[in-house]
């Protein structure tokens, strides 16, 4: 099992990537403040589906 990264927010290490291979997207995701980390153009990829947000 990979380390886990230090949210950026709450600052404890909780961050999980969030898969999304339809969308080529992998989202960080906090598990403790249930804070969202995006890389380069994933935030406009993430913006665009309709489907992905509820699943978060």
């Amino acid at each position: 099992m990979s380390e886990r990264l230090a949210c950026p927010a709450c600052n404890q290490d909780s961050l999980e990537p969030f898969r999304d291979e339809a969308l080529k997207l992998e989202i960080d995701r906090c598990q403790c403040c249930n804070g969202l980390w995006f890389d380069g153009e994933e935030l406009s990829r993430f913006l665009q589906s309709r489907q992905l947000a509820p699943r978060l």
